[in-house]
């Protein structure tokens, strides 16, 4: 191969990573849900890659669709995101466990919309980081018994 076709070739592919690059670095930060209009709470975003969440596959839940958005903030920790939750989600009530890991969800006492949040396995009461917020929509409503359920992975669809 001469050189000169070794350059070209070169200057292409540091053209077509730059525009990789660019192109991921266009991330969108979301301050709300997009399936169920809830607030996110702001987290860490050094490359600026965004928020977008990843849409989850509908799944059945007792006799309910539930849709859900995943999603993994970066620097968050359990007990201070909970209640930046507690002050943007009035009237939503609150179910907390340590089954295989530290939870805690937040619903609409109608059944029809969630937040969940996972994090390190801790014992009760100590902090841990955030590894995943969930938002669900749930269609027809889910029982609201089925709530306490999430957070012990013991859900009682009755």
């Amino acid at each position: 191969m001469s050189i000169r076709r070794f350059a070209v070739v070169w200057l292409m592919v540091i053209a077509a990573a730059a525009g990789a690059l660019s192109a991921v670095s266009a991330g969108k930060t979301l301050t709300n849900d997009p399936l169920t209009g809830l607030p996110i709470p702001p987290s860490e975003d050094k490359f600026n890659l965004g928020n977008e969440p990843m849409v989850m596959d509908p799944s059945q839940m007792c006799k309910s669709t539930m849709k859900s958005d995943f999603y993994t903030p970066n620097g968050l920790k359990m007990n201070a995101t909970a209640a930046w939750y507690e002050s943007k989600l009035p009237g939503f009530k609150k179910v907390e466990g340590w089954h295989n890991s530290t939870s805690i969800v937040f619903y609409k006492p109608d059944g029809t919309a969630a937040v969940a949040l996972t994090g390190m396995p801790a014992p009760q009461g100590q902090d841990s980081g955030v590894h995943g917020i969930v938002y669900s929509q749930f269609t027809p409503a889910l029982p609201e018994k089925a709530f306490a359920g999430f957070a012990t992975g013991n859900v009682d669809c009755r």
